[in-house]
């Protein structure tokens, strides 16, 4: 018995001293952005091909572990796209529209938030699929990417950012069957806002 209230008078006093700690906890912030911008392919290992890209929208979201290490998801989707071909004189024989649908994950590494231009860097892996549209019939083809971006933000405001410009490189892990191609270049701005989470 003796014993049993030593317990709990040791479980009350601990509980007493962490009160404070408990009540000085902060929740990580939270940021979300939208992006636009345009997604350029190597369409150079296909004769064939005289253009290939797309336009994406993108949103994402990013849990930031410090000022200066953010974890994050994003979605993305183009709102046009197109796969140009040409003869062997370099004329355009025909297009077609390419829509290509991207989901992942990226680790952004960055200044801190104090500061009024704010670089980074994004390191990023995707699933992507690619589906080209021809008269009657759809080519598809769905594959991972890895990547990195670098970019910069401006702030705006305690919680709103611009980024003014962000650039990056994706390679493909394997080729698109049909097209010979694995590697893209994108630029994209758009803006991101911060979102403070008050503990109770």
């Amino acid at each position: 018995m003796q014993s049993n209230k030593t317990v709990i008078v040791v479980v009350l006093l601990t509980l007493c001293a962490t009160m404070p700690a408990a009540a000085q906890f902060r929740l990580p912030q939270v940021d979300v952005e939208l992006k636009g911008g345009a997604s350029i392919y190597d369409a150079g290992k296909n004769e064939s091909v005289k253009h290939m890209y797309a336009t994406p929208v993108l949103g994402g979201f990013h849990i930031q572990i410090n000022q200066h290490i953010a974890l994050g998801a994003y979605y993305a989707k183009s709102l046009s796209g197109e796969i140009a071909y040409k003869n062997s004189d370099g004329q355009t024989t025909s297009k077609n529209s390419l829509n290509v649908l991207m989901t992942g994950i990226d680790l952004r590494l960055s200044a801190g938030r104090s500061v009024k231009w704010r670089p980074y860097l994004a390191l990023n892996y995707s699933k992507v699929e690619f589906v080209e549209t021809y008269s009657g019939y759809n080519l598809a083809h769905r594959t991972n990417a890895m990547g990195a971006n670098f970019g910069v933000m401006l702030r705006l405001s305690n919680s709103l950012y611009w980024n003014v410009v962000e650039v990056g490189a994706k390679i493909l892990s394997d080729k698109i069957y049909w097209l010979n191609t694995d590697f893209t270049v994108e630029a994209k701005t758009g803006f991101t806002y911060n979102i403070r989470i008050k503990s109770k």
